[in-house]
């Protein structure tokens, strides 16, 4: 609800300050663990392992791991059904290893979220008449993210890694949007037209100039979902391999 609550008021006000949804990323990242016990205790490496021993590191550790998956998926949330078609595709391959383990309250419950998030993104693609916002897009992140956590605390060998992989574009997106920003000395969470889905879009409508623009945005969505999600297929595709 904080999370949630934070982007609505964003979405209906359009004034408020960054400071303001990352505390309500914050506090939603905090009570999950509170009420949920689960954290990412174990990294997969070596030499920085011993410090995910510590309870307060790997609590501080998931919290910043949520609000980064809330935000990369707030920030690929430009073109019709991008974020929620990513966020289908996240879901589903979460869900599916998550039936794979037999953690079938996990399953269940992210195929009732599917089920919800399916026909928005239809018309969301098909339309643009409808639109995630800040809420939506928050959504959609702390549930991928409280997925990720809960599969990589119950099973120890599931890799938080393969939650990184399965979030690929997304989180690559953040990255490289922080780090421009950065160097352009912007602020990382201002936002501006130089994502990637962005930059895809002008290209698309320069080249297919005479073509609606809802087609060319939603065109973009498409391609860059199936793009974003071949590191879901190659872990659905070679689940064993990625296993061992």
């Amino acid at each position: 609800l904080p999370v949630f609550l934070s982007g609505l008021i964003e979405d209906i006000s359009q004034n408020t300050t960054v400071r303001f949804r990352l505390l309500g990323s914050a506090v939603t990242s905090i009570l999950l663990i509170i009420f949920n016990g689960s954290f990412v205790s174990n990294i997969d490496m070596p030499i920085i392992q011993d410090f995910f021993s510590n309870i307060y590191f790997s609590s501080a550790f998931t919290i910043i791991g949520y609000i980064a998956i809330i935000n990369a998926f707030n920030f690929i949330d430009g073109v019709n059904g991008l974020s929620s078609g990513l966020g289908l595709v996240s879901i589903g391959t979460l869900s599916y290893y998550a039936f794979s383990y037999g953690n079938f309250d996990l399953s269940y419950f992210s195929l009732v979220f599917l089920l919800a998030l399916g026909p928005f993104w239809i018309v969301n693609i098909t339309t643009g008449k409808m639109f995630l916002g800040d809420s939506g897009s928050y959504l959609v992140g702390i549930f991928i993210g409280w997925l990720g956590v809960e599969l990589v605390f119950r099973e120890n060998t599931f890799s938080p890694w393969y939650v990184f992989f399965i979030i690929l574009y997304p989180a690559i997106e953040l990255i490289f949007s922080v780090i421009r920003r950065l160097i352009n000395q912007q602020s990382p969470f201002k936002p501006d037209d130089m994502h990637l889905h962005s930059l895809f879009y002008f290209f698309l409508a320069k080249k297919l100039g005479n073509i609606n623009k809802l087609i060319i945005n939603s065109v973009t969505g498409i391609i860059i979902i199936i793009f974003g999600s071949l590191p879901s297929l190659y872990m659905i595709l070679f689940h064993n391999k990625v296993s061992t």
